[in-house]
């Protein structure tokens, strides 16, 4: 679940003070909602009647609650959906949400066959296969720390963690890589060792 951001000077912004509680609860609400459910800020028919319906906000005070939301800035029309101002300078897209849990559920797989990140390590020595740099496996700080990298993160079932998509890398090439093959990356897979 990602993490709804709030800057903690929100309640001494200009368009803020002076907002009604109404107002105030339904933002809030919404933006917990938008959240949870990765819409980009996008706030739709329904996720509204939703929210009302879990305030027991009445239509009017609904009505006049958007309408005040709207002219203070925090929220934009965009046909019949409304959109909270500047959604993604602040919190993280859905889409790099999805990428992350992607990842997490690929990695808590890779965890779950029995040897294989020791037989990735044995096999390639303790050397990153892209600088060849010897790997630190019980460092928690610093370029050196020992990864094991999917070469093509995009494989899934049986191919996604087969030794022959996994190497050992270092920190500081696995964040250069990326979520991408080496080759889009511009970089080299040294052979095994």
């Amino acid at each position: 679940m990602p993490w709804l951001k709030i800057d903690d000077g929100l309640t001494q912004h200009r368009k803020w003070q002076g907002l009604s509680w109404p107002s105030q609860v339904l933002w809030l609400n919404a933006a917990v909602r938008a959240a949870r459910n990765l819409r980009d800020g996008v706030v739709t028919p329904h996720d509204l009647k939703v929210v009302c319906a879990e305030l027991v906000m009445p239509p009017k005070v609904m009505s006049a609650a958007v309408a005040e939301l709207i002219s203070r800035g925090l929220w934009e029309q965009a046909g019949e959906d409304l959109v909270f101002h500047d959604w993604l300078d602040w919190q993280q897209a859905a889409e790099s949400v999805r990428a992350e849990r992607a990842r997490k559920a690929r990695d808590q797989r890779l965890t779950a066959i029995p040897g294989r990140r020791q037989q990735i390590k044995d096999r390639d020595q303790d050397r990153c296969r892209y600088c060849a740099r010897e790997v630190k496996w019980a460092a928690r700080k610093g370029d050196n720390r020992g990864q094991i990298d999917h070469i093509d993160p995009t494989l899934r079932g049986l191919r996604e963690n087969d030794p022959s998509n996994l190497v050992v890398s270092c920190a500081a090439c696995n964040e250069r890589k990326g979520s991408r093959t080496p080759e889009q990356a511009g970089m080299t897979l040294l052979p095994e060792p």
